[in-house]
């Protein structure tokens, strides 16, 4: 069987890319403070608890158990832009104007880890890491009775609610072949509600 070129292009961009399309629009963009202010150097020595989301093999590279608990504090405030109808009619929706959260919100999202080296087999290196990579609680108010409908009946003010959180858990496993080679596999499980 011949796989074409387009198609081994094709999935090639849908496996290369496919990390940095994000339904809400934001992510938490990394885990851990020394990850996080190492940048995109960190994946290569990834030698901490962070490691398991960034190159679990760095993991093998433990010299003893490791434990880390990190929090980050994050503000976004979405906007949206209604437009909401159907055959010109608007329902109501104050479509055209920018609307923000009736209240910001700051949200607590961390992450921790525990790996460590059994006892007889110091090349392997075990653990599991728990991850809250997406937070967002939003209230807004977009919708506005008009007056033809009923100009006495009002609406609360928080009419549209959101409350989307992701959090993973990574059991992870990692084998140090030499003094610069280590292999690492990590399955990361993911719950969105």
């Amino acid at each position: 069987m011949r796989i074409s070129r387009l198609t081994t292009l094709s999935l090639m961009v849908v496996v290369l890319l496919s990390g940095v399309v994000f339904a809400g629009g934001w992510q938490y963009s990394g885990v851990g403070a020394r990850a996080m202010a190492l940048g995109g150097a960190y994946r290569g020595l990834s030698n901490d608890g962070s490691g398991a989301y960034y190159n679990p093999g760095g993991l093998a590279f433990l010299t003893t158990n490791y434990f880390n608990l990190t929090a980050t504090f994050a503000g976004p405030r979405p906007e949206v832009t209604p437009n909401f109808n159907s055959n010109g009619y608007e329902f109501g929706y104050l479509n055209g104007q920018t609307r923000y959260p009736v209240k910001d919100n700051i949200y607590l999202m961390g992450n921790t880890a525990l790996f460590f080296k059994p006892k007889g087999a110091e090349k392997l290196t075990l653990g599991a890491a728990v991850y809250q990579m997406y937070d967002h609680n939003a209230v807004m108010n977009l919708f506005q009775i008009t007056p033809a409908y009923n100009s006495k009946r009002q609406i609360q003010e928080d009419n549209h609610r959101s409350n989307i959180d992701v959090v993973t858990f990574q059991p992870t496993i990692a084998y140090q072949f030499s003094d610069k080679l280590g292999v690492g596999v990590g399955v990361q499980i993911n719950r969105g509600d």
